[in-house]
């Protein structure tokens, strides 16, 4: 399935790593997501040979957050990146390619953690534990 995140008409808010879901286990907090990086997302990354480790973080972030859809009680939180409490680059990623992004999410009172995996190819690429905080969305503007 693929999505967009952003607004009702679809604009999307420009930082978008998380290029479909394929399964969201929100009774388990799992999420299973994919990433088709091109070399060309928000800035150039012509001539370098690896994805930068900071956009497999950020991708995997994102996996995280789409433990929202499908659940309504999460539909009108935000989520906040807050940090990276351990991250682990087994193998350089290569720069043309597909991450597949496993996200095990554990809930607290207004924050969580989330376990994730940056796979490619059946390989574990990188690993990492990033913690959020969720607030409620503001109001729409009529």
């Amino acid at each position: 399935m693929e999505f967009k995140l952003g607004d009702k008409d679809g604009s999307a808010d420009g930082f978008q790593l998380v290029h479909r879901h394929t399964g969201v286990d929100t009774a388990n907090g799992i999420v299973i997501a994919e990433y088709d990086y091109t070399g060309e997302e928000v800035f150039d990354l012509t001539g370098l040979k690896y994805l930068p480790e900071t956009l497999a973080l950020e991708a995997m972030a994102q996996a995280a957050i789409q433990i929202r859809l499908g659940n309504d009680g999460l539909a009108n939180k935000l989520f906040w990146f807050v940090g990276i409490e351990s991250a682990e680059f087994l193998e350089p990623i290569p720069r043309l390619g597909q991450l597949d992004l496993l996200a095990t999410v554990i809930f607290e009172e207004r924050s969580g953690k989330a376990n994730c995996q940056a796979i490619q190819t059946g390989k574990i690429m990188a690993r990492a534990t990033i913690s959020f905080a969720m607030t409620r969305a503001p109001a729409a503007k009529t």
